[in-house]
């Protein structure tokens, strides 16, 4: 449907053109499923969420605009442009919604949660009613899971009514900020590249030249890049700029440590086949003293983010033992299973 065979073109087929299609919609959008599925909140609903936090008034304007259009492609038989939006979305969905998102799906705040999880829920379905003339299948395969919770009425996709625009989920000029807030990003991340700090590793602060966005803005960019403040200077410089403070304090250096702890106790769960459902109680060893003391600074962060009721500072040799390295130290750890 997205070749240009669609418009009686010839084609080369390349195998490596399908396997581009495959990792930017087929795999991303099974990423999003599986993330989808790892949570479960009561009072959820497919209507639309009402949220106001600027990431989810951004995916409803979207898939609000994507409906839209794809609409307008369809009444034309433009698969191959309609492809097109549709991978673009998916795109934007996994890479830059939901990563930017998941601390709102695992919050502790209910209200919080649920403005997350109603707005994916609605995204959701109306991506499988927009994907049903084209990939049926996968589209009958994200409606059953909103139907395995009950969100759904019919018994299948290719039964319910097609969706239509919104108007009250248009936002006028919110798509060209957040892709200044994208651009700023990117940039950042190349200055983190260049020096070679990566982005577990928390930094000061960015100073912005050039540049004037709200400030639920800036805290989505400082979120993204893992800074403490965002500085905005000469707003009416004409050339965007970006500076990055890479003094890396003591205190930011043990953060940075407790962020790679989480960060590898969450690939040894995932190994484990193990659910946000799934307490744990964790045994942590180390000799190293940076890594014993943001073990006992950071604990509850810890915690909170692997879902462990428990830190132990010793192991059992004949548990099972998984070993990984943290600033060329090696660190022990073992898993216990509550529930």
């Amino acid at each position: 449907m997205a070749s240009q065979l669609m418009r009686a073109k010839d084609l080369n087929f390349k195998e490596e053109n399908v396997k581009q299609i495959y990792r930017r919609f087929n795999l991303l959008l099974f990423n999003v499923l599986k993330f989808y599925s790892l949570f479960e909140i009561n009072n959820l609903s497919v209507e639309n969420s009402k949220s106001e936090h600027i990431l989810d008034k951004w995916i409803l304007n979207l898939v609000n605009d994507l409906t839209r259009e794809v609409t307008q492609r369809l009444d034309d038989y433009d698969t191959q442009e309609t492809s097109k939006l549709i991978i673009n979305f998916v795109e934007e969905l996994s890479t830059w919604y939901i990563k930017n998102s998941r601390t709102r799906f695992k919050s502790e705040s209910v209200a919080e949660k649920l403005a997350a999880m109603n707005t994916l829920t609605y995204v959701l379905h109306t991506l499988s009613k927009i994907l049903a003339p084209l990939t049926p299948f996968i589209s009958e395969m994200i409606y059953q899971k909103l139907k395995e919770r009950n969100f759904v009425k019919y018994e299948s996709v290719h039964l319910d009514l097609w969706p239509d625009f919104d108007q009250s989920l248009s936002f006028p000029n919110l798509n060209t900020k957040m892709n200044l807030a994208k651009e700023i990003v990117q940039k950042s991340l190349d200055l983190r590249e260049k020096v070679k700090i990566p982005l577990r590793q928390p930094l000061k602060k960015i100073t912005l030249k050039g540049v004037s966005l709200e400030d639920e803005f800036l805290e989505l960019i400082k979120n993204a890049l893992n800074v403490k403040e965002v500085v905005i200077k000469d707003e009416d410089t004409t050339e965007l700029t970006v500076e990055l403070d890479t003094e890396i304090t003591r205190e930011l250096k043990l953060e940075g440590i407790a962020r790679n702890l989480v960060r590898n106790i969450n690939n040894y769960r995932k190994k484990m086949k193990l659910s946000t459902k799934n307490r744990i109680r964790l045994y942590l060893k180390a000799d190293d003293d940076d890594i014993l003391e943001s073990i006992s600074k950071y604990a509850n962060y810890i915690k909170k983010m692997v879902q462990a009721d428990v830190i132990f500072n010793t192991i059992d040799n004949s548990r099972e033992i998984k070993t990984f390295k943290i600033n060329q130290s090696e660190v022990s750890t073992y898993l216990e299973v509550i529930t």
